[in-house]
């Protein structure tokens, strides 16, 4: 997951807040997930909420690898 990513989502409590209603935890443990950059964080479910809250695609939200 890009860097750009986990700023959006440490700095938007909103965002946070849904993901965390995902992922059955509270907005303050996403933030904390956002800045180990934790894998839970790439789930399909989550990621699906993150493109919808950005509008960015996929492909935006990831890193190539190459």
């Amino acid at each position: 997951m890009k860097e750009e990513i986990y700023k959006i989502i440490r700095n938007n409590p909103d965002l946070r807040e849904k993901i965390g209603n995902e992922l059955g935890i509270i907005e303050s443990s996403v933030y904390g997930l956002a800045k180990r950059k934790s894998d839970k964080l790439q789930k399909f479910s989550v990621v699906k909420i993150i493109m919808e809250h950005t509008g960015k695609a996929e492909e935006e939200i990831f890193e190539t690898v190459s």
